[in-house]
């Protein structure tokens, strides 16, 4: 879509389809303007107008925008405007001013200063020659006389020069050795922390199968086996004592005496007992030692945690890498005007009215207009003949008028080159071909392919053009975000920074998930939400804690219970006795059964205590197996102990490499620009001394001093521009170490000043919001508006960012709102046909 009109503030104005410059705005119309531009590309037209889309010209409505699709884009945020604070290095982003933006801000500053204490050095160099040059030719000399005087100082400060360069060269090679060798040592040591941590992992899962044997173990624990053995060894006891006093002694005993209700006694004696074992069962089944274990293993983590990758980085890492492997693969188009692509579709235009005419001449022949109506009107004769001769009375007279008029069709078809009547009204013949007219025909559709094809390999230019400007931005972009996660500025290394960014995680997710695991198989309840560590020890301490203190109650439980059950053994006989003492008349008879039942429980006894003894017997493997399974979980514990500090080792080995790496590529960028400042400064010296030497032949050809006196104020004027330069760029580096200080000394995060962004960030940036911008909906592109956004532009940079949007105007319309003369100057010299300066006019 291109806006061609916009009605407001009682002024119309008019846009140039591809590059408009609009001047002569008041701050009231030109924010009203601004305005009405966003609003027609968010689709809610806020003035009258008209736009056009696809070759239709359309008045500017509501319902105009809504049909080419606008109005979602104004819920997106969708902003055709670019205005100053937006292009690089000129927005200061929320939260700026971490350690790597300082460390980059210094690094541009002392890269300026040492550009502009080269640019003192050769401009005074070239005031001293040409002072010396207007001295000699003062004097009466020539220009140089004195041996060549006055370009003896450029030749000097270039062999200076050079020197420079070849040492930086040198240092600038042996910094990047430097920074080899620390990148391998810091891959090696990010290897040996990855094999640490794997092991560190490996014994973690060794530590965990160890605890769930050791609590497989556990849970198959008899711990009542003791005691039921040392009371069936009393009952068999009793009974075999019983036995041997004899039937009579028993009888008479007065053991059953002792006691007033042995039955009732035994059943409180029973309910005691279940109330025991039910107390030692809720405290014999908890075991502490894997809480322990698991306890302890949280606290003997680093405190300050372990260094591992940062998914975020890795991210930008493979974003990077795809990018850099997207640009590399295409082939730079060639730079093109956008005049080029306007001659091209002017061409095609010609083409295609040149195929026009040339197929018309060769299907149409050269008629005379008295022929074609005398054709016509004798195929009307031939119609009505037939007509007639179809009728059923029609004779043979009518047939033979039949052929009359077709004879005499036929003859006047003959006359024009046309065999049928159709092929007249078709407009081609098969008999009149031209030869000359037929080559004609190819040539222009020749012509016409070429023109199509010239054009769509411009277009295609264009496309493959804002599509690597759309990736370069992207790339841009994620340069800036690893900059602030890395907190410096790695440089060209940017992807291998950040695949080997580490950070320190607290503590890790299975020290904490065992701690967890081992309170709830203790019985502790936790909720299903994430427990902080801190919570998860502090529960576990309390929960040691209140272990302990049941020690106490465990081993009372249990003597009460042995006693118990000694007692109620012989209460149980007690009251046996007591209900199987016969009546004095059945004494006999039962003496025998008796016999037989104390032998059946003598039996039963002996039975008893032999399965005591094996359920005793089993409780003592069972705990042979845990106390194994325990020195199990103890070894794996100390193995893990010592691969985590083995891994401690590793991870400050890795931040000792990492932080030798920074240094190195610190110190190789600042080498890297050093000699770059060098090489430019050589060049700078190189080309001084040919201009100077130029100057001082021409002025040697005349006795006229003026040119040298020109030469002399110029030089002093460069040496002033060149000292404020270099004062400015003191100034900037001076702020940018005190800021340092100041983020070193407490802490703080100054803001960076914006360093002056470059023509080439500038020019990817634009076009960036030229490819956002050209396919936006069904209306196609949308107009990209430059609000006075570079009014700190000029001269061959302002020239060259300007070019290059005119090239892409036919994708995108542009329109830049400025006042300065030389936007209007390089629209003038462009042409009314790709760009033009307007103003707004009344209505």
């Amino acid at each position: 879509m291109r806006i061609l009109q916009l009605d407001l503030g009682g002024h119309r104005i008019e846009f140039h389809p591809y590059v408009t410059v609009l001047r002569g705005l008041d701050a009231g119309l030109r924010e009203q303007l601004i305005d009405a531009l966003t609003a027609v590309s968010a689709g809610r037209p806020s003035v009258d107008g008209l736009v056009e889309a696809h070759g239709v010209v359309l008045e500017l409505t509501e319902a105009t925008l809504k049909l080419l699709d606008l109005p979602g884009h104004a819920d997106e945020g969708f902003d055709i405007v670019v205005r100053r604070d937006q292009l690089p290095n000129n927005a200061v982003p929320a939260g700026a001013g971490g350690r790597g933006q300082l460390e980059r801000a210094r690094s541009d500053a002392a890269e300026r200063l040492a550009r502009a204490e080269a640019d003192v050095d050769r401009v005074a160099v070239a005031l001293q020659a040409s002072r010396a040059a207007l001295a000699d030719v003062t004097a009466g000399g020539v220009p140089g006389g004195h041996g060549g005087a006055g370009s003896d100082a450029p030749r000097s400060e270039l062999t200076r020069l050079t020197e420079r360069r070849a040492e930086l060269e040198a240092a600038a090679e042996q910094a990047r050795l430097e920074h080899a060798r620390a990148q391998q040592a810091q891959t090696i040591a990010d290897e040996r922390v990855t094999q640490a941590r794997a092991l560190r992992a490996e014994s973690a899962r060794a530590c965990s199968i160890a605890a769930g044997a050791l609590e497989s173990a556990r849970a198959v624990r008899d711990p009542f086996a003791a005691t039921a053995l040392e009371a069936a060894r009393e009952r068999l006891a009793n009974l075999e004592a019983a036995e041997a006093a004899g039937s009579d002694a028993v009888a008479s005993t007065p053991f059953a005496d002792e006691f007033d209700d042995p039955a009732a006694e035994v059943v409180q004696l029973e309910a005691r007992r279940l109330e025991l074992e039910a107390a030692l069962l809720a405290l014999d089944t908890v075991d502490p030692f894997p809480v322990e274990v698991a306890l302890g293993q949280l606290l003997s983590a680093d405190s300050e945690g372990e260094l591992v990758p940062l998914d975020e980085a890795i991210r930008l890492a493979d974003e990077l890498a795809k990018i850099d492997r997207a640009v590399a693969a295409e082939t730079p188009p060639e730079s093109t005007s956008g005049s080029a692509i306007a001659v091209a579709r002017r061409r095609l235009d010609a083409a295609r009215a040149t195929v026009f005419d040339a197929e018309r001449a060769v299907r149409l022949p050269e008629v005379d207009r008295t022929d074609i109506e005398a054709l016509e009107n004798a195929h009307e004769q031939v119609l009505i003949a037939q007509d007639r001769s179809e009728k059923r009375l029609s004779g043979g007279r009518s047939k033979q008028k039949v052929e009359e008029v077709r004879q005499l069709e036929q003859e006047i078809l003959n006359r024009l080159g046309f065999v049928t009547y159709t092929e007249f009204v078709m407009g081609t013949s098969m008999l009149n071909v031209d030869p000359e007219r037929e080559k004609r025909l190819e040539a222009a559709r020749a012509e016409l392919a070429s023109a199509e094809d010239a054009l769509a390999d411009l277009e295609a230019g264009v496309d493959a053009e804002l599509a690597r400007a759309a990736l370069v931005a992207r790339r841009r972009e994620l340069h800036s975000e690893a900059i602030t996660l890395l907190g410096r500025d790695p440089g060209e290394d940017v992807e291998w920074a950040l695949r080997h960014h580490r950070v320190r995680v607290q503590d890790s997710g299975d020290r904490t998930g065992r701690l967890e695991e081992a309170l709830e198989s203790a019985g502790v309840m936790i909720s299903d939400e994430d427990v902080p560590a801190a919570l998860l020890i502090d529960l576990a301490k309390i929960w040691l804690d209140e272990q302990g203190e049941t020690s106490s109650r465990r081993a009372l439980l249990e003597q009460q219970l042995g006693e118990l059950e000694a007692r109620l053994v012989l209460v149980m006989e007690a009251a046996r006795i007591r209900e199987e003492t016969p009546s004095p008349e059945h004494l006999e008879e039962e003496a025998s059964e008796r016999a037989a039942r104390r032998s059946s429980q003598l039996e039963e006894a002996r039975s008893t205590v032999r399965t005591a003894q094996q359920r005793l017997d089993r409780q003592a493997e069972i705990e042979a197996d845990v106390a194994q399974r325990k020195s199990e979980l103890e070894a794996a514990t100390s193995a893990e102990e010592a691969v985590a500090t083995a891994l401690a080792a590793a991870e400050v080995e890795a931040d000792a490499a990492a932080e030798a790496e920074h240094a190195a590529a610190t110190e190789r960028s600042r080498r890297e620009s050093e000699l770059a400042t060098a090489v430019e400064a050589e060049q700078r010296a190189t080309d001084a001394l040919g201009e100077l030497s130029t100057r001082l032949t021409a002025a040697a050809q005349t006795d006229d001093s003026s040119a040298l006196e020109r030469a002399v104020a110029d030089a002093q004027a460069a040496v002033d521009q060149a000292t404020s330069a270099r004062q400015q760029a003191a100034r900037d580096l001076a702020a940018s170490d005190a800021q340092l200080a100041e983020f070193d000394g407490d802490g703080a995060n100054p803001v960076v000043p914006a360093a002056a962004a470059s023509v080439e960030e500038l020019e990817w940036y634009l076009l960036s919001r030229v490819a956002a911008q050209r396919s936006v909906s069904y209306a196609g592109s949308v107009p990209l508006v430059l609000d006075d956004a570079l009014a700190e532009v000029s001269g061959p940079d302002l020239v060259h960012l300007l070019s290059r949007l005119e090239r892409m105007s036919t994708a995108v319309q542009v329109i830049v709102v400025s006042e300065d003369e030389q936007v209007a100057s390089w629209a003038d010299s462009v042409g009314t046909d790709r760009a033009m300066t307007l103003f707004p006019l009344p209505v």
